[in-house]
C-alpha cells in the first residue's frame, strides 16, 4: 500500500512476526489462565506516562511473553507484533456497532528500561493509529480481510507452522460493568473473557473492565506448552516493575531473551 501510494503511512508487513513455541498450525488442546489488574491502576499510570490504558497493558503483556518464551529457550532479534483491533470510526462519528480492523502492531525491542519500552509501543502504536484515521475505514476492512483470509487458507492447507505468523499475541479489551451485577443475592464476583485462537497460532489475551478490575483471560494451544500460569505471574510482575520505573529510573529487566546486534567502534589514529 505505501509503494502504490494507497497508503503513505508506516504499516507492518503482514506475516513477518517471529515464530516461537506459541505460533504455528492450531490443533485441538488449550492452556488456559486467568488474572486480575487494578484498571484505576492502569489508567492513573496512563495519565502519568501520557500514553493509553491499551498501551501501558501492551508494554506489560510484551514482557510478560518474553519471559515466558524465554523460559523455553527462546531468544529474539526483533521485536514481537500484537494483532490488535483499531476504532475505524472518525472524531465524533456516533453510528453503532462494529467498526474495527485487526492490525499488527510492533512492540518494544531492545530496551532494558520498562518505561523506554512502554514509549517504543506508543510510538508504534500512535503510527498506526495515524494511518487508520487517515485513510477510508473500507481500505482498512479489506486490508484485515485480505491478510485474515490469506490466514485462514494456510490454517486450511495446514501451512501456518511453515509460514510466519501476522502477530504473536491477539489483544483485545472490552469495556465492561462499572459496577457490580447481581442474580438475586448472589454477587458476580469476575467474569473471565476466554477467546478463540487465531489462524497462525500465539497467545490471546482478551481483559474484561469490571467494577474496577480488569479480569484476564490468557488462552493458547498447549502443543509445546502445559500452562499459563507462568505469564499470568509474569504479567503482574511486569506491571509493578512499569508502574515503579516512571520515578525509579534504574528499575530494569535484565533479561528477557533480546539479542541486538551492535556495530563495533573502531579506533583510527591519524599520524
Amino acid at each position: 500500500m505505501k509503494i502504490l501510494r494507497v497508503n503513505p503511512h508506516y504499516m507492518p508487513i503482514p506475516f513477518t512476526g517471529t515464530k516461537t513455541v506459541l505460533t504455528g498450525q492450531v490443533k485441538a488442546g488449550r492452556a488456559v489462565a486467568t488474572m486480575d489488574l487494578d484498571f484505576k491502576r492502569v489508567k492513573a499510570l496512563a495519565r502519568r506516562t501520557r500514553s493509553t490504558a491499551n498501551e501501558v497493558l501492551l508494554c506489560a503483556f510484551d514482557i510478560g511473553v518474553h519471559k515466558l518464551l524465554q523460559d523455553h529457550g527462546q531468544v529474539f532479534k526483533k521485536a514481537l507484533f500484537t494483532n490488535m483491533p483499531i476504532n475505524l470510526r472518525k472524531p465524533g462519528e456516533k453510528t453503532t456497532g462494529n467498526k474495527i480492523a485487526i492490525v499488527p502492531v510492533q512492540l518494544a525491542h531492545g530496551e532494558t528500561d520498562p518505561y523506554l519500552r512502554l514509549r517504543q509501543i506508543v510510538v508504534n502504536h500512535r503510527i498506526v493509529k495515524h494511518a487508520a484515521q487517515h485513510a477510508r475505514p473500507a481500505a482498512f476492512s479489506g486490508y484485515t480481510i485480505v491478510i485474515q483470509s490469506l490466514a485462514l487458507v494456510f490454517e486450511w492447507l495446514r501451512l501456518s507452522s511453515v509460514v510466519k505468523p501476522i502477530a504473536n499475541i491477539l489483544i483485545s479489551n472490552v469495556p465492561g460493568p462499572k459496577n457490580f451485577r447481581y442474580l438475586k443475592d448472589a454477587k458476580l464476583l469476575a467474569c473471565y473473557p476466554i477467546s478463540t485462537m487465531t489462524p497462525g497460532g500465539g497467545v490471546n489475551i482478551t481483559l474484561m473492565t469490571y467494577a474496577g478490575t480488569a479480569n484476564v483471560g490468557l488462552v493458547c494451544c498447549n502443543q509445546n506448552i502445559e500452562s499459563l500460569q507462568p505469564l499470568a505471574r509474569y504479567v503482574e510482575e511486569a506491571f509493578d516493575m512499569l508502574e515503579a520505573s516512571v520515578d525509579n529510573p534504574r528499575l530494569n529487566i535484565e533479561d528477557i531473551g533480546e539479542q541486538v546486534d551492535t556495530v563495533p567502534v573502531s579506533i583510527v589514529s591519524d599520524h
